[in-house]
């Protein structure tokens, strides 16, 4: 860890008086890392944290087990693999559930889509700086609400939370290749292909006898810069909200939320009354030419950072569901029907939430004011992006509010209902000709599909001027 603070000499449950983060600037040779677990971490006080000079500047750490080979044949005398393989194309069926990121993906570059959730390949898409960022700023705000004395939720207490979250996970398989000198995200997912690629030959064992070489040694400048933009993300935090000032405590935090909706919005519980009843006949004629019954119903699932309850300015009282950004807040600098459709791309996972939760309410028969009635019988009405950054440098709250009626909440969450419904036909239609060629691949040149598409065999995926889909 080369973002963390020597420890005190003696340690105590109170409150050390605020002071200015430092950062150590040991020798290269000696990295300080946390002498912690994760596990154990969560045990202690956040307020001190020890750290340790003993031991290897790096630890090795273990490398992720291969998936299970494929049946002989996946990978060719090329060393390439067979996208039309029985192994593959055994693999094109529906996933068993969608969520607002599959969804994303599949809409962006279908080919990108086909290699994470059908193929999967690389078994476990490989975290990226930006994304263990996330994670990491993420689950420390997560727990800073498990300290019951409010006094402690300070910016202190959070920047040691997000140092024993990075502790426990920089060392652990997939985290341990990030910031290797020479290397980036393009790169990382090429050496997870080239060993997905490694352990399969034709008979179906690995042939390799050495093994993978070791990986490059660690970018300490790069890492340090890292931490150092998670801490001041912990500082914008604060400058939005004080959490020890909050009137009450989120009342939901971290919660999966599933349901499952049906194919036809217009059966949905977010369709309006009258003719029609919201029902889209493009989705449910695409249903019926992709063999999936108009009247059936798909899993929807995702995780909701954090639900609070709020009094707005109309009096009423209502739930608000808030979900934290380590990325940059848009910037609102183009023209008004521009604007609106940036927000609404940056909503849509919010709405897609508030679905599941209005979907399993009505579920549940306890429908009692739309857009999905949580606890203490409020409907959920408000939608939060908190980014914690900005082109600027300070973060910004980002609010959409869905309705003060009933209807206009169920209106706003129709539409996502129709988009989820129109990806998992959409889906279909192209597993329906049962060959990867009917996954087009897209133009964006940080889109994983063109690191992952060169391990396949030309004309076995699809590629812009080979084999059409």
């Amino acid at each position: 860890m080369v973002f963390c603070r020597p420890a005190p000499t003696t340690t105590t449950a109170r409150r050390s008086p605020r002071r200015p983060t430092t950062f150590l600037t040991a020798p290269r040779a000696i990295i300080v890392l946390l002498s912690f677990v994760r596990a154990a971490s969560r045990t202690r006080s956040p307020a001190a944290l020890p750290c340790s000079t003993a031991g290897p500047a790096f630890a090795t750490a273990a490398r992720p087990k291969a998936a299970a080979a494929p049946a002989a044949g996946a990978v060719g005398p090329d060393g390439l693999l067979d996208g039309t393989h029985a192994s593959f194309l055994s693999k094109l069926s529906p996933p068993a559930a969608l969520s607002p990121t599959s969804v994303q993906l599949f809409r962006d570059c279908p080919q990108a889509f086909l290699f994470r959730y059908l193929y999967k390949v690389p078994p476990k898409s490989p975290p990226n700086p930006a994304l263990a960022k996330g994670s990491v700023v993420h689950s420390a705000l997560e727990r800073l609400f498990d300290l019951e004395k409010k006094e402690d939720r300070t910016e202190e207490v959070v920047k040691n939370l997000v140092r024993q979250e990075w502790a426990g996970l920089r060392n652990t398989a997939g985290y341990s290749d990030l910031f290797r000198q020479g290397t980036d995200d393009s790169n990382t997912v090429r050496a997870q292909m080239e060993e997905y690629v490694r352990v399969r030959r034709d008979d179906g064992t690995d042939t390799a006898t050495d093994g993978p070489p070791p990986p490059p040694p660690r970018d300490i400048d790069a890492e340090r810069s890292w931490g150092q933009g998670m801490l001041a993300l912990v500082d914008n935090y604060f400058a939005l909200e004080d959490p020890a000032a909050l009137p009450l405590d989120p009342v939901r935090r971290e919660v999966w939320v599933r349901s499952d909706l049906a194919v036809d919005p217009g059966a949905g519980g977010t369709a309006p009354s009258g003719p029609g009843g919201g029902r889209r006949d493009g989705i449910v004629r695409g249903a019926a030419a992709a063999g999936v019954p108009p009247a059936g119903s798909y899993a929807v699932r995702g995780i909701v950072d954090r639900l609070d309850l709020a009094r707005f300015g109309d009096g009423a009282v209502g739930l608000v569901l808030t979900d934290y950004k380590t990325g940059k807040a848009p910037a609102m600098k183009y023209g008004p029907q521009t604007n609106r459709r940036i927000l609404a791309e940056k909503f849509w996972q919010l709405k897609v939430y508030a679905l599941l939760l209005r979907e399993t309410e009505l579920a549940k028969g306890t429908d009692d004011g739309g857009a999905g009635a949580r606890p203490d019988g409020r409907p959920l009405r408000m939608l939060k992006l908190m980014y914690l950054t900005s082109a600027e440098g300070p973060g910004r709250t980002v609010e959409l509010d869905l309705g003060d009626t009933p209807e206009a909440r169920d209106a706003a969450l129709h539409e996502v209902h129709a988009d989820l419904s129109e990806a998992w036909v959409g889906i279909h239609a192209r597993l329906q000709r049962r060959t990867p060629l009917a996954f087009e691949h897209c133009g964006r040149k940080f889109c994983d599909c063109h690191a992952i598409r060169p391990f396949f065999r030309r004309g076995t995926v699809w590629e812009r001027g080979g084999a059409e889909p």
